[in-house]
């Protein structure tokens, strides 16, 4: 499975909280907004792509992007890991690049209209222990606990 094969739901935003777990879930969905709205403003409004001459992403890699996000965090929140904010851009027309810095690591993952592959590397170390290929439902958790350090 991988992770173009997951519907986005527009109703994640909106979750009633009542239990420790529900706030759990609130915070999931608050985290899944921002990202999706980091990933929605490369299709409109975005300068730096303007300044470059690039075309921003098309549907499908948007749409791609926000189903990748949405799974991960669930995927993250559902093991119980903590989530660190994202930084994402289009650099290249129909890719999206969103990426994760840590003191000590860093993963950055490109998304076109078929997949994703993923580089990951220690911070200021790119030539050192670096590790590509592809990002998917299989391997995500594993990348994110090397990400944030976490065995």
């Amino acid at each position: 499975m991988n992770f173009f094969g997951n519907e986005y739901n527009a109703n994640e935003n909106s979750l009633e909280i009542k239990s420790f777990e529900d706030i759990n879930e609130s915070e999931m969905a608050k985290n899944i907004g921002i990202v999706l709205e980091y990933i929605d403003n490369l299709s409109h409004n975005n300068s730096y792509l303007e300044e470059y001459e690039i075309q921003p992403p098309n549907k499908k890699c948007i749409d791609n992007a926000k189903r990748l996000i949405i799974s991960l965090i669930s995927e993250i929140y559902s093991n119980g890991l903590r989530w660190i904010d994202p930084y994402v851009s289009s650099e290249e027309e129909d890719h999206i690049l969103i990426e994760w810095y840590t003191d000590e690591r860093q993963l950055h993952l490109e998304i076109n209209d078929n997949d994703v592959e993923y580089i990951a590397f220690p911070t200021g170390k790119a030539d050192s222990e670096m590790r590509d290929g592809k990002f998917n439902y299989k391997n995500c958790i594993s990348h994110w606990k090397w990400l944030i350090n976490e065995k």
